[in-house]
């Protein structure tokens, strides 16, 4: 990775099931005699619907608490426009649509929940809950049997970045000899 990636690290991804419930880990440990700069994320996708006789609209993505904020628009080189966003002002879920995913995804930068619910409408589904993490994305593609619910530490590039990786938004600096922690969980709500 030093081709590309000029820092020493180690990497652990940790899954534990136990009953209903996966956790998932990340540990990141600077290996290097300096800080290291990184971001770090994950894409768990989910089967939409579940259950027979449904479809993706029966479901929604419920808040802990009430959320706004100011959605960046996806570029299609895949960087972010936050000069160009998209207003969801005070909700606590969003009924899930194909219509949103068709400028990419909904990407929600300093979010405020730890948890999240992808239910239907007799709140079966699941239950997401993360640390480490300051932004959220919903995802999907038009008409896909999924949607996507990714925790991000960071994110791409502002579509007007100078490129200078130190620089970019929500950037964790890691001192030598530091680890940082991270993860998430997918509990089933039957």
């Amino acid at each position: 990775t030093l081709k590309m990636f000029p820092y020493k690290f180690k990497l652990n991804i940790e899954y534990v099931i136990e009953n209903n419930k996966l956790d998932v880990n990340y540990l990141v440990k600077n290996i290097d005699e300096k800080d290291i700069y990184f971001n770090i994320g994950g894409h768990p996708g989910f089967k939409l619907p579940i259950y027979e006789g449904e479809k993706f609209e029966d479901y929604s993505v419920v808040f802990e608490g009430v959320e706004t904020w100011n959605a960046p628009t996806v570029a299609s080189n895949g960087t972010l426009n936050f000069k160009d966003t998209i207003l969801y002002e005070g909700l606590d879920k969003i009924d899930l649509d194909y219509k949103y995913f068709e400028i990419d995804a909904i990407v929600i930068p300093g979010i405020k929940s730890r948890i999240v619910k992808l239910v239907n409408k007799e709140n079966k589904g699941i239950e997401f809950s993360y640390y480490g993490f300051n932004t959220l994305a919903i995802w999907t593609k038009p008409n896909a049997p999924f949607v996507c619910l990714e925790p991000w530490k960071g994110y791409a590039d502002h579509s007007d970045s100078d490129y200078d990786f130190k620089k970019k938004d929500d950037i964790v600096c890691l001192e030598s000899a530091n680890v940082y922690k991270a993860g998430f969980s997918v509990n089933i709500l039957d």
